[in-house]
């Protein structure tokens, strides 16, 4: 039976596949640092109490699917139609994908590199829209510019950080 030591060292090179599937559900990255949180503290109680888990990515996802599902059922939130044999087909495309975390991890990376090399400017409407989840009316009140011309904006930087991406996975070979 795999210790506490390897089942994290497993933990934490699954940590990015668990991430993707979290926020593929939730969309709010705090929620999904905290539902990680747990789900490894869950891991952690269940090796300490000698529980055999075979498949550590395959618990971990059942585990966060049962946070969601609880979180879901305490929001009563209207907006989400997601049912059980959604999330079982959500499962099973993570399972059936297991390089889907990589090729994440570098449209991730290549995001990051492409927002470092946009103006002050646009990443803090970006900021504003996606971290913050503002609608552009807000983003209006805070940057004192017109809702359209926000509207616009963030659809032309969408639009070029989308090239930006892909040009930087061809450069890389990661395409």
């Amino acid at each position: 039976m795999a210790g506490l030591k390897e089942i994290s060292l497993e933990f934490l090179q699954k940590r990015t596949s668990l991430q993707t599937y979290l926020h593929s559900l939730l969309g709010d990255s705090h929620l999904v640092e905290d539902m990680l949180q747990e789900t490894w503290m869950r891991l952690a109680d269940a090796i300490e109490k000698e529980k055999t888990i075979e498949d550590t990515a395959a618990w971990c996802r059942g585990t966060a699917r049962n946070l969601v599902l609880h979180h879901w059922r305490k929001v009563k939130n209207e907006k989400v139609l997601v049912d059980s044999e959604v999330l079982d087909l959500m499962d099973q495309a993570f399972t059936e994908n297991p390089d889907v975390d990589q090729h994440a991890l570098d449209r991730r990376d290549a995001l990051l590199k492409c927002l470092q090399n946009q103006p002050e400017h646009s990443q803090r409407i970006l900021q504003l829209k996606y971290e913050e989840k503002k609608s552009f009316a807000q983003i209006a009140q805070v940057l004192n510019r017109p809702t359209a011309t926000l509207m616009v904006t963030a659809s032309s930087l969408r639009r070029a950080l989308a090239i930006c991406i892909e040009r930087r996975m061809q450069v890389e070979g990661v395409s």
